[in-house]
């Protein structure tokens, strides 16, 4: 199973993670709306942009559940 961790390397003195999303699509919507929606900087942007944008901050993890 794949995670999605949305989080911004060496933030405020170390990596903060802000949130873990099992879809990238959603991990997207939420860095658009959560930290790009507040910033006057990305209100114009296309939507192909600010995916590209929010991708900087989700990375990819594999993670496997050993169910008993």
């Amino acid at each position: 199973m794949k995670v999605y961790v949305i989080y911004q390397e060496n933030c405020f003195g170390g990596s903060e993670v802000a949130e873990v999303f099992s879809s990238r699509c959603i991990a997207r919507e939420y860095v658009i709306d959560e930290i790009f929606g507040k910033n006057q900087a990305y209100k114009n942007k296309t939507e192909n942009v600010l995916n590209n944008c929010a991708d900087q901050f989700i990375y990819e993890h594999d993670v496997l559940f050993n169910w008993r």
